[in-house]
């Protein structure tokens, strides 16, 4: 939303249109970086199941981990 804003009121500045781009005076929302997180193998497989289950088709046979 910031950056539309900052882009319509920045022409219209180039164009004479407002005195000053106040949009570009403000500081960028801060975003929250917290870790994210992962599925364990055992997780991940579940819920392909699960996911399976409910679109009623069938998963490929589950390999072991790979070895590169």
């Amino acid at each position: 939303m910031r950056a539309v804003l900052r882009k319509a009121l920045g022409q219209a500045e180039r164009e004479d249109l407002v005195a000053r781009n106040v949009a570009a005076l403000s500081m960028p929302p801060r975003l929250n970086t917290g870790e994210g997180r992962t599925l364990t193998v055992d997780q991940s497989h579940r819920l392909l199941d699960e996911v399976a289950e409910q679109r009623n088709i069938s998963r490929p046979e589950r390999s072991g981990p790979s070895t590169g």
